[in-house]
C-alpha cells in the first residue's frame, strides 16, 4: 500500500488509495481539495471549498467521513432573550405599577372617624388632628377644625364647623349657606370661583362648592351642611382635586351626622 499523503493545507496524514491518486480528492479532515502525487512528494492545494452550509457539495471527496461543523458558542442568543423579556417585562410591569399608583392616588385607603364633640362621623385616609381657629372679617367666626393632610398627593381633607347664634339664624337657611359661600371664596385672595349648587345631604340643606386657586391646577371642592344652628363644611383641597373625582365623592357620602347631639334633626 503506498505511504500516507500529507495534506498541504492542516498536515492531517490521509490514506488515499492507489486509483486515487493524481485525480482531486478532498481532505477529510479540513476540506480542502487537492492531488496527491502518484509518488511521495508533498502535494499542494488548488482551492478551498466554497461552502460548507447546506448547499456544500460533497462530490469528488474521497471517503465517507462526515462534515466537521464549527460548534455554535454556548450563550450566543442569552443575550437576546434577556432583551425581550427585559421590554416586555418592563411594559407589562411598569403598566401595571403606573395603574396602581393611580388607582392608590384616586382612592386611598380610608380609615372611620368618630368626632364625640362634632357630633359627625367621617371617613379620612389617615387619623386626623383638631384644632380651632378664628376667621376674621367684618364677623369673626371661631370655626373648629378636623382635618388629614395627605402628603402624596399634596391634598388636605377637612371637616370643621361653628354654630350660629339664634339672632344669626333669622336669615333662613339658603343665605346662610349662600353667605358661608361667599366666605370661602373671599378668604382665597384671586380664587376663581367654579360651581356653586344646591343640595341636600341626608335630609339637610346643602350647597356643594367649588374654588380653583390663582396658583394651582387643583381645587376645593367643600360641602356645606346647615343643621340646626350648626354649620359643616366638608371638602379636599389639593393640587389634583378636582369636583368629579372618586374619592371627593366617597369623603362626601360617608359623611354623617351623628343623631343624639346637638346636630339632631328636628
Amino acid at each position: 500500500m503506498p505511504r500516507p499523503v500529507t495534506c498541504p493545507n492542516c498536515r492531517e496524514e490521509l490514506d488515499i488509495p492507489a486509483e486515487l491518486r493524481g485525480q482531486d480528492v478532498r481532505c477529510a479532515a479540513c476540506a480542502v481539495v487537492f492531488v496527491p502525487p502518484t509518488t511521495d512528494v508533498v502535494p499542494t492545494a488548488r482551492r478551498q471549498p466554497a461552502s460548507t452550509g447546506p448547499d456544500y457539495d460533497d462530490r469528488g471527496r474521497w471517503d465517507d467521513a462526515p462534515r466537521r461543523r464549527r460548534p455554535r458558542p454556548r450563550g450566543s442568543m442569552l443575550w437576546v432573550w434577556l432583551l425581550l423579556f427585559g421590554v416586555v417585562g418592563s411594559c407589562v410591569f411598569g403598566c401595571g405599577g403606573l395603574l396602581a399608583l393611580g388607582m392608590f392616588m384616586e382612592f386611598p385607603n380610608f380609615q372611620g372617624y368618630d368626632s364625640a364633640a362634632g357630633r359627625f362621623h367621617a371617613e379620612f385616609p389617615g387619623k386626623p388632628t383638631e384644632r380651632e381657629e378664628v376667621v376674621d372679617g367684618p364677623e369673626p367666626v371661631l370655626y373648629l377644625w378636623t382635618e388629614f393632610h395627605r402628603e402624596f398627593p399634596d391634598e388636605t381633607y377637612f371637616v370643621y364647623y361653628t354654630d350660629f347664634l339664634a339672632r344669626d339664624l333669622k336669615p333662613g337657611p339658603d343665605q346662610l349657606l349662600e353667605k358661608a359661600c361667599d366666605r370661602a371664596v373671599a378668604r382665597t385672595p384671586g380664587s376663581e370661583e367654579v360651581s356653586r349648587q344646591p343640595a341636600m345631604h341626608d335630609g339637610y340643606p346643602a350647597r356643594d362648592l367649588v374654588i380653583r386657586s390663582p396658583d394651582s391646577n387643583g381645587e376645593t371642592v367643600v360641602r356645606f351642611v346647615l343643621v340646626g344652628k350648626r354649620l359643616y363644611a366638608v371638602g379636599i383641597t389639593g393640587e389634583f382635586v378636582n369636583a368629579d373625582s372618586q374619592r371627593v365623592r366617597h369623603f362626601h357620602e360617608r359623611f354623617r351626622i351623628e343623631a343624639d347631639g346637638p346636630a339632631k334633626k328636628k
